[in-house]
């Protein structure tokens, strides 16, 4: 609050804070009343942010009043606290189930959400310091809702939007509590919830207004259309499915780092290269790295590259690495990265429908750390032809061998499109077809998988080799074999050169990564 009396704007701030607390009244979330004694009253904060669009462009000016919850004391003042959102992985299934079946959908944002889960406990909080009301400015705030800042606040209110959605016949996916869907002879219903954001989707627009209705008569959510964004992710429908991007994030990311570069990088990291210390830094080099941040570039980057861009999570795993002691050759390969997200800012991640329901490719460098000779898995997981799940991970075991490093990138992949197959299969209502397991040019791998017992070079990864025979058998995949040229996957375990990378984002569904 302090800040914000300085600011010049904060003519826009305190019309803002008189908003939130005339919704507050509105919404009945309090009384006034002395503070009894005995009983002590929380402190309050006001948190002020921009509403932003898509493109960054400002909306609206937003303050939040938060109780000072911190200083409450777990079992005697509250217990619940977990609050589940949904995955970003199922909201990628949600859109790829949109275009392969042509929904209808619409975003809803539910106003001061957390305000609107009736509150069990006592909870008594000060006014806000310079809104008291007049005539009452010793009173204090009897909550009779959950307010911002109470460490029970988000449970609440996710039980109580959950309970309104079961009444309506919608039910949570087994793999995802926050992946509602109802189906009847009209079609299937889908809800995506995380927290306050809302989408529906549906065959016949009716039903998605009539959902958006009830939801609005019951906690006066707001239609927002056609969703253009969705968690900071531009949602753009197109006549091929849906793409998305997030290049007003990363201009802030540059900006945010000072980054305006004027030498053009154009793969995330050099090409061949790995970030490998085999000593230890020098003190001189460890108070230098103490003053860059990081941490912080690594922390947005690892968002992005889960989101919107396959192409980064090799490197970012490998800058992941080493976030508990930074090096400056760390720090520069992170500013490569930076300079290659510069031009590539306004790549689209594609979701366009294919004919199979889930399909699995996966790879393996093997042994290329030469600090302890483990591999690198990586696994690309699509829905309907939709790219929604992918990752690059450095294996926990040491293989003796290129085809054992295939088996425990399988496994790893497997364990991964099990848990998609699970959620798209409750979707679909009937059996799901088989998993695609796409083993990057390793016959052997496959041959072994295929045939019964087991070699002495398995025995290492012996669980996670028979975990993929197991899936085998009960004919939950099949096995593929699928070229290097032809595997995403093969993206996500090293650093390629520029032709390369290019062929693979291409691949992987990524389009205006050129700049």
């Amino acid at each position: 609050m302090r800040e914000a009396r300085l600011s010049p704007q904060w003519s826009k701030w305190r019309r803002a804070t008189e908003v939130e607390i005339r919704a507050l009244e509105a919404n009945d979330t309090f009384e006034l009343v002395p503070l009894p004694p005995g009983k002590t009253a929380l402190n309050n904060t006001v948190q002020f942010r921009l509403k932003v669009d898509a493109d960054g462009n400002v909306e609206r000016y937003k303050a939040r009043v938060c109780a000072c919850g911190n200083l409450r004391v777990y079992l005697r003042d509250y217990v619940h606290t977990h609050a589940p959102v949904i995955d970003l992985v199922c909201v990628k299934i949600f859109l790829a189930f949109v275009v392969k079946f042509d929904m209808y959908v619409r975003h809803g944002d539910v106003p001061a959400a957390y305000l609107k889960a009736p509150l069990n406990e006592e909870v008594y909080v000060r006014q806000v310091r310079g809104f008291e009301r007049p005539g009452s400015e010793s009173l204090v705030w009897k909550l009779k809702e959950a307010l911002y800042g109470l460490r029970q606040a988000g449970h609440e209110w996710n039980r109580e939007i959950d309970k309104f959605l079961k009444e309506y016949g919608l039910q949570p996916t087994t793999g995802d509590a926050c992946l509602y869907y109802k189906r009847d002879s009209d079609g299937l219903l889908l809800v995506c919830l995380y927290v306050d954001d809302i989408l529906v989707a549906h065959q016949h627009k009716e039903a998605v207004l009539r959902l958006l209705t009830a939801l609005s008569i019951k906690f006066q959510v707001k239609d927002l259309g056609v969703p253009t964004q969705f968690l900071g992710t531009k949602i753009q429908r197109t006549e091929s499915g849906i793409e998305l991007s997030q290049t007003t994030y990363v201009e802030e990311i540059l900006h945010r780092f000072a980054m305006s570069p004027t030498r053009r990088a154009d793969t995330p990291m050099v090409p061949n290269t790995r970030l490998e210390f085999l000593d230890e830094p020098s003190a001189q080099e460890v108070e230098e790295m103490s003053k860059v941040p990081y941490r912080q570039v690594v922390g947005c980057l690892l968002y992005l590259a889960r989101v919107t861009r396959p192409d980064l999570s090799f490197s970012i795993n490998q800058l992941a690495r080493h976030c508990s002691k930074p090096r400056k050759a760390a720090w520069d390969a992170a500013k490569h990265v930076l300079r290659y997200l510069h031009h590539t800012k306004r790549a689209r991640l594609e979701l366009s429908p294919a004919e199979e329901s889930v399909s699995l490719a996966t790879d393996a460098d093997w042994a290329n750390d030469i600090s302890d000779r483990k591999s690198i898995s990586g696994f690309f997981v699509r829905v309907f032809g939709c790219p929604v799940h992918w990752g690059s991970l450095k294996q926990s075991v040491v293989t003796l061998s290129s085809t054992t490093a295939e088996f425990v990138a399988a496994c790893e992949g497997l364990m991964q499109a099990e848990w998609i197959s699970l959620v798209v299969g409750e979707l679909l209502g009937d059996d799901l077809e088989p998993v695609f397991v796409q083993q990057v040019d390793n016959l052997s791998a496959i041959s072994r998988i295929k045939k019964d017992g087991s070699s002495n070079a398995q025995k290492v990864i012996d669980i996670r080799f028979h975990y993929v025979k197991d899936a085998l058998k009960k004919n939950k995949m099949v096995l593929q074999y699928v070229p290097t040229s032809d595997n995403p996957a093969d993206l996500l375990t090293k650093s390629l050169a520029k032709t390369e990378l290019s062929r693979k984002r291409d691949l992987c569904g990524l389009c205006g990564a050129t700049g």
